[in-house]
């Protein structure tokens, strides 16, 4: 998973038109690459909403325990997209959840407790916490616009990052006050799902 998922957001974050292109002599194109071939490129203007100019943001992994599927949750700057990248060179674009604010933001996290995606945003509003269950993803046969199936938005905040721990099951968003970052909320996802 850690391959694939590093294969994918060299190609989000990297935007050129090399395909398999491999590693010699520590690049892969103009790239540096680390050992690492460049297996398949998945441009913006296919992940991404057109609200604003969309950019890449954050990019985390899910294997899904059932299947054996790997997936790139990938954070634009207006939306999350999902991607199929079980076979990295030939990845599945399978769709996106959009911004709850409807802003958009360079700051978009992503982390994974189990199978939900918690989502989180800067500067745009009411945007809070999404929400989302990843097994969905086993049912998309194409491309689709999808909900979040939970926004924890109790509180109006600008959500920078999203700190998971996995031993407590508490998940930590941080919001800037000024350029000073504090942890205010702690949400407990051991009975929630």
């Amino acid at each position: 998973m850690k391959l694939n998922l590093f294969f994918f957001c060299t190609t989000l974050m990297v935007f050129f038109g090399y395909s398999q292109t491999p590693c010699v002599s520590g690049f892969a194109g103009e790239y540096p690459c680390n050992d690492y071939d460049l297996l398949s490129n998945v441009p913006v203007s296919t992940l991404a909403n057109t609200l604003g100019s969309p950019e890449g943001s954050d990019v985390w992994g899910w294997t899904d325990p059932i299947t054996g599927e790997e997936y790139a949750i990938a954070g634009m700057t207006n939306s999350m997209t999902f991607v199929d990248i079980s076979d990295p060179v030939n990845p599945v674009y399978l769709g996106r959840m959009d911004t709850q604010s409807g802003n958009t933001s360079f700051w978009r996290d992503v982390k994974i407790y189990q199978n939900h995606a918690f989502i989180v945003a800067d500067n745009v509003g009411n945007h809070g916490m999404q929400i989302f269950d990843l097994t969905r993803l086993r049912s998309v046969t194409s491309p689709q616009t999808s909900t979040a199936d939970a926004v924890y938005n109790d509180v109006v905040l600008n959500l920078e990052n999203d700190v998971t721990n996995k031993s407590t099951y508490y998940e930590k968003p941080t919001i800037n006050l000024s350029n000073l970052s504090i942890d205010l909320i702690m949400w407990n996802n051991k009975n929630h799902f």
